[in-house]
């Protein structure tokens, strides 16, 4: 006798290709940690976000915003840009809840 097994694929996330922009979650999002906030919203067919510096780093700083333009890739991940550097950096989102993220990974490390 032979069995066979399926591997059934996880189903695609509410927020998948391109969900994250369609969706009511992109109008505002708001991340924080530690010294570093940034708000996210909508901007045409991308993301715009804002990153301030808060607490003892703005005191430091003093410097203005970040701000920074986003195209989506999929659901999830949004390639980023500044006006002063076109480098482009993944804003990665994570741990939705239904079609809101609740984490955000910004850049990379070397």
């Amino acid at each position: 006798m032979t069995t066979s097994s399926v591997t059934s694929q996880p189903a695609p996330r509410s927020a998948g290709p391109a969900g994250l922009i369609n969706s009511t979650a992109a109008d505002l999002l708001a991340f924080k940690r530690l010294n570093v906030a940034m708000t996210v919203t909508r901007n045409g067919a991308g993301l715009k976000a804002t990153i301030s510096s808060t607490g003892e780093l703005a005191e430091r700083l003093k410097r203005e915003d970040v701000i920074l333009t986003a195209q989506p890739v999929d659901g999830e991940l949004f390639i980023a840009a500044t006006a002063t550097s076109p480098t482009p950096l993944p804003l990665v989102f994570l741990d939705f809840d239904g079609d809101v993220p609740q984490r955000l990974h910004f850049g990379a490390r070397r």
